[in-house]
């Protein structure tokens, strides 16, 4: 069975389930099912989980684009470092929330080099 998601942009908000807790979509009890979202776009409306599958067996989730908004973080440059290294300022990039806006606070740094993940890290 074929299950065809329309193309477009689909903004949907969470949903809390008993057991489940807050996600976009809750797949359950499904078998043998491609679920085609080729040119959809589903928009989270809140940082949760976007797609819950339970119970599902064979299923294949093809072509579809997940995004949120808001953004559920923010990107910028460091553009400065106090002298003993427990602050730091953030440039950011345009089109990017300000950190009050985001979830956790939480830094990853990556390497400007690489496009790595830093291995030092901060988790906030």
């Amino acid at each position: 069975k074929t299950i065809v998601i329309p193309k477009g942009r689909h903004y949907v908000e969470p949903q809390k389930t008993q057991g489940y807790g807050w996600q976009h979509l809750l797949l359950k009890d499904l078998n043998d099912v491609i679920i085609d979202g080729t040119k959809a776009e589903m928009i989270c409306a809140e940082t949760t989980r976007a797609i819950t599958l339970d119970n599902c067996k064979n299923v294949t989730l093809v072509g579809l684009t997940v995004d949120y908004d808001p953004l559920p973080h923010t990107q910028g440059r460091i553009a400065g470092m106090s002298s003993d290294k427990s602050t730091l300022h953030i440039e950011l990039m345009d089109g990017y929330p300000d950190a009050d806006f985001v979830w956790k606070n939480v830094v990853e740094i990556y390497s400007s080099q690489t496009d790595e993940l830093a291995t030092s890290t901060y988790y906030g």
